[in-house]
């Protein structure tokens, strides 16, 4: 049905994104006379993000695990990610890396 398969394993990240949200949205005048409207929009916004965090960061997750099998995520997750990813992406690439694959633990 979908390709997103994301299992949080913390109830508490739950409640804490769901009332941050909700947070954020009672202050819009758009919901000042509708609560059931702002906890609707609340929930979508919500489930998205639990949706959508951890696929955000399986690319990082994956190259540093060497599978898909394993993702892990905050609720400061894609900016963290993201930020750290492209920092050592462009790191990498103006920085030799050594290798140190030898039994004997020299460089090679």
């Amino acid at each position: 049905m979908t390709k997103f398969k994301y299992i949080w394993l913390t109830g508490h990240h739950t409640l804490f994104i769901a009332t941050l949200t909700t947070g954020m949205l009672s202050v819009m005048p758009v919901f000042a006379n509708s609560e059931w409207l702002m906890i609707a929009v609340a929930a979508v916004i919500s489930g998205f993000m639990m949706t959508v965090m951890p696929a955000l960061s399986m690319p990082f997750m994956k190259k540093i695990t060497g599978g898909d099998s394993f993702a892990m995520v905050t609720s400061a997750s894609p900016p963290t990610l993201s930020l750290a990813g492209l920092a050592s992406s462009l790191a990498i690439r103006k920085i030799p890396l050594r290798i140190w694959n030898s039994p004997t633990g020299s460089a090679s």
